[in-house]
């Protein structure tokens, strides 16, 4: 079991592990989270371009039976209006196989893409979370996270013509 670098390989798992954490999430917000017919195509183009990207650090877990968990973080600057001493690592895609998973691979892969992002400056995580994901934000949270903020979504009639 180790955790490595994603590779063009991992792409389908990846993206498979993603289309079923879209799946549970379009339940919860149907129109936020509503998934799109391609959606699959355009995340696997998406992971692709990413793998060459420096600013981007994509990590896999792999089990022994392939890849169980993913995490993808964004290297960024931090907003101009904001001091937070360096860079921020953003994390929009963070899966792992299976909801009890958290605890083991989830930590391990939590901790392995901090230690990338301090070799690029980044100075905080920031983890993105559904609000309904109960098992993910307490494994956030006993990680060490803190929530700073949240969005709230409500759908609005379209424009008549």
């Amino acid at each position: 079991m180790t955790i490595r670098r994603a590779e063009l390989h991992d792409i389908a798992r990846m993206v498979q592990l993603s289309d079923a954490k879209r799946t549970e999430y379009e339940q919860h917000s149907p129109v936020y989270w509503r998934k799109a017919t391609d959606g699959n195509e355009l995340q696997a183009v998406f992971f692709k371009k990413l793998l060459y990207n420096a600013d981007w650090i994509a990590l896999v877990h792999d089990g022994g039976n392939g890849v169980d968990g993913y995490v993808i973080g964004h290297i960024v600057e931090s907003p101009p209006v904001y001091d937070m001493g360096g860079k921020a690592c953003l994390i929009h895609d963070f899966v792992v196989e299976r909801p009890e998973l958290w605890s083991s691979i989830g930590e391990r892969l939590l901790d392995a893409i901090e230690q990338e992002g301090t070799l690029q400056k980044a100075v905080v995580l920031v983890v993105v979370c559904g609000a309904h994901d109960e098992v993910k934000r307490t494994f956030l949270l006993k990680a060490g996270t803190h929530v700073t903020s949240e969005w709230h979504v409500r759908s609005i009639a379209p424009v008549s013509s």
